[in-house]
């Protein structure tokens, strides 16, 4: 931000004197140039009543009398009708100047030594003569360099003053704004107990502070809230849960025939609501944001996480594999890579699939975990909805599993894309950025 208003404001000050210096320092010099060529066209003009007494009488007198008008610093010469000098300086006078200061009109020219100016000599035409005056112009260089020194030094002290300037307003409006926005980030990362400063930056700004404080504190209370309930029903649904799935246990033991049947179908629905129970905690704290993030190696886990269903999966039949070798490193919470993980290996086993296959892999500045299944597969419709929560596919299952996934992943930044696999079945590709 502070670049942004520096660039402007020194943007605004060059187009300021862009149209204001350049045209004021053209003027001036201009000005200058009008007056020193008004006051030389002057001084020629007094000479040449003093030139009149040499081309008349020729005397010594006149000479020396036009030799002391000559102002200091300045050539001057008097020339007859044919253009030669008659006394004073050797000035080289060009015909046309000559003819037209004969004709009765003064003329100049601007050269490299100065400026030279003719005019006749005499009231009648044709003049008796000319006088010409070369005036060095140094002076008027001088005087014009000093003008644009100054103007350039007051545009340079213009736009430091503009820089200062528009550096100390920018950090005054933008280290609140920066200060606001890592509060912001803290606070989506899970430190809800962030909050912003209101005592500096522009009143807009604090007021915007103050507005993110009252907010941060409502969903504050709203989480832990959130999360007080969690514990509760965390306590007060899966003890009863238990102490009644040993009951029933206790009775299918001792139970034979239809009795054992239906006890057997009860233990099932309990098992599948202790299931339903567990899934809603985790997506409880998914979104609750649990847990600070940590640096997790992928291909560890990857090849942890297969060593433990391994043995399930030959128990039916089926196969998890590991494809990964370079090291790979995300940040994540405690426990999500592994989470996931049992869940989609899960997901694939339940659905009969005979080959689950965990890769990683390194996409640009992501970490790509994909795992592959060759089962049934899912179709354009079910993938659609199938992260969202009860929306599963898979009879008798809780519809919390890729929820779940979802909402794990996409609290440490990352994001879930299903598409089918390669011969049959279902990719679950997870994106995290890269440590």
């Amino acid at each position: 931000m502070t670049r942004r208003v520096v660039l402007s404001f020194v943007g605004l000050a060059l187009v300021l004197l862009a149209g204001v210096v350049l045209p004021l320092g053209l003027v001036t010099a201009r000005q200058d140039r009008r007056e020193f060529h008004d006051a030389t066209m002057a001084t020629a003009q007094s000479l040449a009543s003093a030139a009149e007494e040499v081309l008349g009488e020729r005397s010594a007198t006149a000479t020396t009398d036009f030799a002391r008008a000559v102002p200091p610093g300045q050539q001057a010469a008097v020339l007859d009708r044919a253009g030669t000098v008659v006394t004073g300086a050797q000035v080289l006078v060009p015909v046309d100047l000559m003819s037209s200061a004969l004709s009765g009109a003064s003329g100049y020219q601007w050269t490299s030594s100065g400026l030279l100016v003719v005019t006749g000599v005499g009231e009648s035409l044709p003049r008796l003569g000319a006088v010409a005056v070369l005036r060095p112009t140094a002076s008027l260089q001088a005087r014009i360099g000093g003008r644009w020194v100054l103007l350039g030094g007051v545009s340079v002290t213009a736009i430091l003053v503009s820089v200062g300037l528009a550096v100390w307003l920018g950090r005054w409006a933008g280290r609140p704004v920066e200060a606001l926005q890592r509060t912001a980030t803290r606070f989506g990362e899970g430190d809800l107990a962030a909050r912003a400063q209101v005592f500096a930056g522009p009143p807009e700004v604090r007021a915007l502070a103050e507005e993110f404080n009252r907010t941060a504190a409502r969903l504050d209370r709203l989480v832990r809230g959130h999360r007080v309930l969690v514990a509760d029903v965390a306590h007060d649904v899966r003890t009863p849960m238990m102490a009644l799935r040993l009951r029933l246990e206790l009775l299918a033991q001792e139970s034979t025939g239809e009795a054992a049947e239906e006890l057997a179908g009860a233990l099932g629905e309990v098992g599948r609501l202790s299931r339903l129970v567990d899934g809603l905690l985790t997506a409880a704290r998914a979104e609750a944001g649990a847990g600070s993030r940590v640096l997790v190696d992928v291909v560890p886990a990857l090849h942890g996480r297969a060593e433990v269903w391994r043995p399930l999966a030959e128990e039916r039949g089926a196969a998890v594999l590991v494809e990964a070798i370079d090291p790979l490193q995300v940040r994540a919470g405690e426990g999500h890579i592994e989470q996931v993980l049992d869940n989609l290996i899960a997901n694939a086993l339940d659905v009969g699939a005979q080959r689950v296959r965990l890769r990683a892999y390194r996409h640009g500045d992501l970490v790509g975990v994909a795992v592959t299944d060759d089962g049934p597969g899912m179709s354009e419709q079910t993938r659609q909805t199938v992260l969202r929560r009860f929306e599963g596919h898979r009879p008798g299952g809780t519809g919390l599993g890729l929820s779940i996934v979802d909402r794990l992943v996409t609290a440490d930044g990352g994001t879930v894309r299903l598409v089918d696999s390669p011969g049959g079945g279902l990719t679950v590709e997870v994106c995290l950025p890269a440590a």
